[in-house]
């Protein structure tokens, strides 16, 4: 029982901890794009760019388990940022938090590296639409 609870408080963790990430991802993304005029690739590369830089710290060890999941994470908030830059721009914690759980849900399904986090983009956007009424 001791474990099942200890589980469920890290994938609580976890989940938040990636929502935050994602959200500041996607602000910075969604602030290259709308305010400095950049276009939606060079936003995402930009943001790639620097994740690739931020050195392996015990700050996120507790909850990421490899410094590339944290990288995954800010891909797919870059492509999120990408792909929905007009119509997801307003609201920035709705769709944050599906991509969120599409991410922790389907991360382990999706092997390799092509096209996974950009699946990933894509259906949470989809499902943000369609909960929207939008699609």
């Amino acid at each position: 029982m001791i474990w099942k609870n200890s589980l469920y408080i890290y994938s609580i963790k976890k989940f938040f901890f990636l929502s935050i990430i994602l959200i500041l991802t996607r602000c910075f993304c969604l602030f290259l794009q709308i305010h400095m005029n950049v276009s939606a690739v060079l936003a995402s590369i930009t943001t790639g760019f620097i994740c690739f830089f931020i050195p392996e710290h015990k700050f996120y060890s507790h909850v990421c388990t490899q410094k590339v999941e944290l990288q995954q994470v800010i891909y797919t908030a870059s492509f999120l940022a990408m792909t929905s830059s007009m119509d997801l721009s307003f609201d920035l914690l709705f769709p944050t938090f599906i991509l969120s759980i599409v991410f922790m849900s389907f991360k382990k399904y999706f092997h390799g590296h092509g096209g996974k986090l950009g699946t990933i983009a894509f259906l949470s956007a989809s499902l943000y639409l369609l909960v929207m009424g939008s699609l």
